[in-house]
């Protein structure tokens, strides 16, 4: 891995070394931590919020001029509704608690929940490939905050709207930026970080804090429309950071911005209590990143590198798969979430639990094996209770106890939190600066085609109930042995360029 380096004081100092001689994990690096990772709770509520507001189980009442009955938590897709020659009516006195009942999305039109789900996860897709490339050209700070206002606005956007079009095209506005978030965020975070603390960031996640919350605003506010607004509501106090935080000293110096490098470095030196670094070891910096540029022949930007350098390509190929299947069955199982039996809210609060467990297992394993080993290791346990849930489907009954059957998911999806963590982490060590962000956006975008086709195979599990266990334990088990061609990260310092 390329390595800018500088003498001072007869020792040799890379970006990472001068994060250290700066306090390695202090104040500054507590702050940008605390303030990337509270931005994830309301962009998790504003993901999984159809698991609410897009819920076909409401209650209608169906009225014909011979009856009058009431019909509780039914499924829109139910042909107990379906054929019945009646009118359905809902609660006019109660807020529409589920898109369904607002816009009648019932029988013929039972399907346009779950596509308003793919809608937003297209969103996030196309907001994986334009973010990207945007934080790559212009930094990492202006994507971020640039991503976050987007998904706030539109999904406030999503909230009043009067229409099933205008809420569907808000949601794919508001999946713009959530996708431009999640290529963006962990990256913005980890250039500030050593990488010890790397593994930190990569692997504690308060994604699962995030679906607790939705679980509890569900709860409390009953209303879809009130529901989507509350987390794009919250997301917009992120925005009152960004005159506190400068742009990552890594992209400065790959941009030749010695003179704004040297800037930051002052600013996490005073918040940090250390003295700052001297303007010529800065400038050493930049030399040095100038010479790894010429010495490896390194493009300034190097988003074509990805598919043209081969060990480049063998990484994105199997990150991509990885990505792709970790999403596709993490998303299944979440908004399926919704067709389960018992109380809907427990029930996301129990997947937040189970994800809050999940992701910070990764930190004990990850210094300890490597990422390597951790990633392949996670999914292997995950396949494990994922055959274990098909053998229970199909060989196995649980009669009077179905909370066995709900164990061994809640399991599979410990382990499928872990990998997330751990891939998160290992895919951004494993590509140079000047396409890392690149690199992680094709990375979403192969998780965002998995989000699109989770709501599919939720439908699949309703006509054959083991296809879906089968595909995921499939998937899990390829992209396992798919490891073997990576390369191990742990402790390594962050490459500038492609070697």
């Amino acid at each position: 891995m390329g390595v800018e380096i500088l003498e001072v004081e007869n020792t040799i100092v890379s970006v990472d070394d001068a994060l250290e001689k700066l306090g390695g994990f202090s104040r500054f690096q507590l702050y940008i931590t605390f303030m990337v990772l509270l931005s994830e709770i309301p962009v998790a509520a504003n993901v999984l919020a159809l698991i609410f507001t897009g819920s076909s189980n409401v209650e209608f009442s169906c009225i014909s001029n011979d009856s009058h009955f009431k019909m509780e938590s039914i499924s829109a897709h139910d042909p107990k509704i379906c054929n019945q020659n009646c009118t359905l009516v809902f609660d006019p006195v109660q807020s529409a608690v589920s898109i369904v009942q607002e816009w009648k999305l019932i029988c013929d039109h039972a399907w346009l929940p779950d596509f308003l789900t793919s809608v937003q996860m297209m969103g996030m897709m196309m907001g994986a490939i334009i973010g990207s490339q945007f934080a790559d050209a212009f930094g990492r700070k202006t994507a971020y905050y640039t991503n976050v206002a987007t998904f706030a606005a539109f999904g406030i956007v999503s909230g009043v709207a009067n229409n099933i079009y205008l809420f569907g095209a808000s949601r794919f506005l508001a999946g713009l930026g959530l996708g431009g978030f999640y290529c963006v965020y962990y990256i913005f975070l980890m250039e500030f970080l050593t990488p010890k603390w790397r593994t930190i960031a990569g692997c504690v996640s308060i994604w699962s804090v995030g679906i607790m919350t939705l679980a509890l605003l569900a709860y409390l506010l009953k209303s879809w429309r009130y529901l989507t607004c509350a987390p794009s509501i919250a997301a917009l106090s992120v925005l009152c950071f960004y005159p506190f935080v400068p742009e990552t000293p890594r992209w400065l110096l790959c941009k030749e911005r010695t003179a704004d490098a040297e800037k930051c470095f002052r600013q996490i030196a005073k918040m940090n209590g250390k003295p700052p670094l001297d303007a010529s070891v800065v400038e050493s910096l930049q030399k040095a990143v100038l010479q790894e540029r010429k010495t490896e022949n390194a493009p300034s930007v190097c988003s074509w590198e990805i598919f043209t350098n081969p060990d480049l390509r063998i990484k994105i190929l199997v990150f991509v798969f990885g990505w792709f299947t970790i999403s596709f069955i993490y998303y299944s199982m979440s908004f399926n979430t919704k067709n389960l039996s018992g109380d809907p809210y427990l029930n996301v609060l129990y997947m937040g639990l189970v994800d809050l467990a999940s992701w910070p297992s990764g930190v004990l394993f990850n210094n300890w094996l490597g990422r390597k080993k951790t990633f392949a290791g996670y999914l292997i346990f995950t396949a494990i209770f994922l055959v274990a849930k098909v053998v229970s489907t199909n060989f196995i009954t649980f009669e009077g106890h179905p909370e066995i059957d709900a164990i061994i998911s809640y399991i599979a999806r410990f382990g499928l939190g872990g990998t997330w963590g751990v891939v998160t982490c290992f895919a951004a060590e494993s590509f140079p600066t000047t396409c890392r962000t690149t690199a992680m956006g094709i990375c979403a975008l192969s998780a965002n085609i998995g989000g699109m086709l989770a709501p599919e195979v939720v439908y699949l599990g309703t006509l054959l109930p083991s296809a879906p266990g089968l595909i995921f334990a499939g998937l899990t088990i390829v992209t396992a042995c798919s490891t073997y061609f990576l390369t191990e990260t742990n402790k390594e310092p962050l490459a500038n360029f492609a070697s």
